[in-house]
Formats: structure tokens, sequence, C-alpha cells
């Protein structure tokens, strides 16, 4: 019976026992990360699993020695920074990183103490369990010191290039190669834990880069201010940063000149070939060259210059920038002219003026020339020289632009001859239309054998009106004019019976007939006039004589068109 007894109270105890064995927790550290002036430790937790809102408080300490200093304990995403579980976790059977603390030392020598750990785990269904590292010897380096440096240890633009080579102690330089379209760069740099800025508008910066924003045409200079870590010393650096066309380091020739040699064609910059003549007395060119660079500091070299042969040779010269990155060559087509070449400019009055080899102006007698220079004297001669009514020589070149701008003239003139040629011979030899032309001529005589008539009948019954008797014979009216008869149709003629007689006439019908012949009268001579008033010709009457017009178009005449065949047929 006691043996039963003694068995359920044992059997009671482990029932109590084993989920204090289960749920046990602990603590230990990982493998220590060390640097300079600190130590980290990973904290590892050991137990089954880690409940929603189960909580864990640690706390690092040292106990025996000041230097070193504990941090507070970091927590993981699993536990959070509360301390809090951010939900249910197997933990695995090495252990469960939940955080980490670091000890720092603050001095420039290592450090040894003892460090612990004490906390709590905290089940959010209550209770708690205590979570203990026992004190550990540990050692942490010791701490840097405090940077005095104020130098930069790189420095580079974004864009562009910079000059010269970077050295920290090297405090001048220059950005170049900027295009004009950038507007802004960033100048990248490193140094030992220094703080760097800059006072200069428009320059912002972070720890590892200044940006230089609205970069103006031209140069921007730029102040880099740079202070040690420990605050002792400053270093300032000044960069010039050039934005578009430059002539810094350029390998370019600003202007050149061979005494008073011209060049052909005038200097440019950016031209590289050239033509020019020296006298023969000329054999060295950099006897007779003024160079003047468009960088200073560039530097060049003259190849091929120092032993001029009669006639052409080819001299180069060579500009390499200050950088030596740049080479640009500059080549010159140089004649050097024989002893006896000379330059003809004028002859007049058996007296030659010209420019001898050493450029000098000379006058010289036909005879006394003929014997000096007999082989220019044949070119005289032959005609390859042309002078001007002063004898000054003509420029053929010139000459051939005035010949040539002539020759267009004429072409044009015989384009425009040609033009008013062939318009003169279509209005000259078109075709009239024989059947209109016909018509009009009859009209006009009609008109003119019908006014002639009237006119008679008017005058013949003002004279019977006013004399008071009516004329029997009117029948022997007069006849018209045979000339005008003949071109008119014949008109029926009124009868006797068709012309009132007196008697029958009272004094207002006489006038009003009067009245009637008078205002026809007035306006067949208003048809006259306006016939013959001077107006513009219609082509189809135009009529010129053929081989008057022809004659005068060839000598380049005006001709005006002639009144003369309406004249002919009146």
């Amino acid at each position: 019976m006691k043996k039963n007894i003694k068995f359920s109270l044992l059997f009671v105890l482990l029932i109590l026992v084993m989920p204090m064995v289960v749920n046990a927790y602990s603590i230990k550290l990982g493998s220590a990360k060390s640097e300079e002036g600190k130590t980290t430790f990973p904290i590892i937790l050991i137990g089954n699993e880690i409940k929603l809102n189960d909580y864990i408080e640690l706390k690092g300490s040292i106990s025996d020695n000041a230097m070193l200093k504990v941090g507070d304990v970091v927590f993981t995403n699993t536990i959070g920074n509360n301390g809090a579980a951010a939900g249910d976790k197997t933990i695995p059977s090495d252990g469960l990183e939940i955080g980490s603390i670091t000890i720092t030392n603050t001095i420039d020598s290592n450090q040894t103490g003892k460090f612990s750990i004490r906390g709590k785990y905290k089940p959010f269904a209550g209770g708690s369990e205590d979570l203990i590292i026992n004190e550990t010897s540990i050692t942490v380096k010791a701490a840097r010191a405090k940077s005095s440096s104020s130098k930069l240890t790189s420095l580079k633009p974004s864009q562009g290039n910079i000059t010269p080579e970077f050295k920290q102690d090297t405090f001048d330089y220059t950005v170049y190669n900027i295009k004009d379209t950038i507007a802004s760069i960033r100048l990248l740099y490193t140094c030992d834990h220094c703080t760097v800025s800059s006072s200069s508008t428009g320059v912002t910066g972070t720890s590892s880069a200044l940006t230089i924003g609205n970069l103006q045409k031209g140069d921007n200079k730029i102040e880099i201010k740079v202070t040690s870590e420990n605050g002792e010393k400053n270093d300032t650096y000044n960069v010039n940063i050039i934005r578009g066309d430059t002539e810094f380091n350029s390998a370019k020739i600003k202007s050149i000149s061979f005494y008073e040699y011209a060049l052909t064609p005038e200097f440019k910059s950016d031209v590289y070939e050239y033509s020019l003549q020296v006298p023969n007395s000329v054999k060295d060119v950099s006897k007779v060259v003024s160079i003047d660079l468009a960088d200073p500091t560039a530097s060049y070299e003259i190849k091929d210059g120092d032993s001029l042969v009669v006639g052409e040779n080819t001299v180069v010269i060579e500009v390499t920038s200050n950088l030596k990155d740049n080479v640009q060559a500059y080549t010159f087509k140089i004649t050097r002219l024989r002893s006896e070449d000379i330059v003809i400019t004028k002859y007049k009055d058996k007296v030659i003026y010209f420019i001898d080899s050493d450029q000098e102006k000379q006058e010289m007698p036909e005879e006394e020339f003929k014997t000096a220079y007999p082989t220019v004297w044949q070119d005289i001669q032959s005609g390859k020289y042309k002078f001007d009514e002063e004898g000054n020589v003509i420029n053929t070149k010139e000459n051939d632009k005035k010949k040539n701008s002539k020759t267009l003239i004429i072409v044009l003139i015989l384009v425009i001859g040609l033009i008013i040629i062939g318009a003169s011979g279509y209005f000259i030899f078109r075709k009239k239309d024989p059947e209109k032309e016909k018509k009009k001529q009859e009209e006009k005589i009609k008109k003119k054998a019908l006014k002639k008539a009237r006119k008679d009948e008017l005058k013949k019954l003002e004279e019977e009106y006013y004399n008071g008797y009516y004329d029997d014979e009117y029948e022997e009216e007069e006849e018209y004019d045979e000339s005008e008869s003949e071109e008119t149709e014949e008109e029926p003629k009124e009868t006797e019976e068709d012309i009132p007689k007196k008697d029958e006439l009272n004094s207002e019908e006489a006038e009003s007939l009067l009245e009637d012949d008078y205002l026809f009268e007035s306006s067949l001579i208003e048809e006259e006039e306006e016939e013959e008033r001077p107006k513009k010709k219609s082509k189809k009457e135009e009529v010129v004589d053929v081989d008057s017009a022809l004659e005068d178009l060839m000598n380049t005449k005006s001709y005006d068109f002639s009144d003369e065949f309406e004249d002919e047929e009146e």
C-alpha cells in the first residue's frame, strides 16, 4: 500500500516538472566580430519555440573596465526592437539568433574586461524565466584615433577631363572638355574621415560628391574646403570648370606670319593647308616665321623647314597641347623662287617694273632687261603677260572672270533677241480672217455712204424750207461721188411720193424734220471723230513692213508699229 502511494506521488511530481523542462529557455553568445575599437556578439536563444507576443528583455554589462562601453541589444525582426515576438517560431536545435550587442573601446589600446548579460523570457501566457550569460572575459581592439588629415585622397569629375593628374598636395585643377550643352556636373571625392564643404554658389554636397549646378559658359571657379576628423586642420582645393569651347590645352595656332610673304588662303586656326612663295634668299623657315599659339603653354615643332630647295617644299608645323594628349599638324606648300625669278608689275615707256627674287621693287630699261632676264623678256614678247592702258600687268584670273562675265551677258542678249524676233514674227506673219476683214470694210463703206446721203438731203431740205418753195425736180438730187458709190452697195432711192410736199408740211413738222436730221448728223460726226481718234491697235490690226522690221531688230533698234494700214484703207 505504501509503495503505491509513493509511486503515485512520484508520478505527479514528474508531471509538474516536465513542462518546466520542455519550456526552459537560455541564451549564449555567437562568434565575435571584431573591428578597430569595437567587438560585436550575436545573441543566440536556446529553447523549443517562441509564441506570438512572448517578451524578451536583455542587458549587457562590463564589470571591471570603464574604457569598455556596452551598447544596447539590437533585436532582429523575429523579436522586434521592442523585445516582443512577432509570431510563432520554432527554435532550431542549435538555437535562434535574436539580436546582437556591441562593446566599444574608447582608447587607442586593446582592452580586456568581464562581460555578462542578464534578462528574462516572459511568455505572453504568464510567468517568466531568467536568461543569463555569466561573466565572460573578452578583449576589444584598440579604438581608432580620430584622423588629423585634411587632404582629399581622390578627386575626379563626372564629365570632361581634369588636369593636372590628382595628387593630395596639388590644390589647383582645371576641368575641361565639358560640352556646351552640359549645365551641371559632379566632383567625386574620397578622404580619410574628413568633412568636405564648399561656399561657392550653386554647389551642394554629399559624403562622396559635390554637385555643381547651373554651370555658366566659360570659366566656373569652385572652392572645396576639407576639414580633418579631429577638427584641427583645414585645406582648400581650387577647381576651374570650363564649359564649352576653350583655348585651354589647345593644339591650335592662333596666328602665323611668314615675314611679309602672303599665305594662300588667309590663315584661320581651323584651316590646316596653305601655300606661299618666298624669295631665293630664304632657306630656313624658322628665320621668317612668327607663331602665336592659342594656348601659350602648348609647344610646336617645324619639320623639314630648315633647308628649303628651289621649287616646292612641304613644311609641317606640329602643335602639341600642354597635356600632350592632342597634336595638330599644319601643312605649308612653300615655293622657293630661283635667283632669276621675278614678278612683273608694269611695262610702260620702254621701262619694265618688277619685284626681284629678294622681294625688292626694281625698274629697268627695256634694253638692259633683255640682257638681264632673257627668258622673262621672251614671255613678254610672246604675250604671256598682258598689260592695260597704263602699262600695269593684268591679273589673268581676274581677266578670265571678266571675259566669262562678258560672255554670259552676250548669251543673255542673244537669247532675249531671239525671243523678241520670235514674238515679232508671230505678229507679222500670223494669218488674218479674210471674212471678218471683208465685213469690216463693207461696214465702213456703208457708214460713209449713208453719212454723205443724209448730209446732202439735209442741206437741200433746209434750202427749200427757208426759200419758201419746194422744188419739183427733187428727183434730180445730186448723185453720190463716183468714187464713193463704187465702194458701197446701191441704196434704194427715195421717190417723189416719199418726200412730203411743201403744202403738206406745216411749220412744226418742218422744224421737227430738221431737228431729227440734225441729231442724226451729230451722231455721225461723233462716230467719225471717235474713229479718227488715236487708239491702241489690236494685235490683229498690227501690220508692219517685214523687211524693215527685221532690219531694225537685227540692229537692236526699237520698232514702233504704224497705223498705215488703216490710213490707206480710208
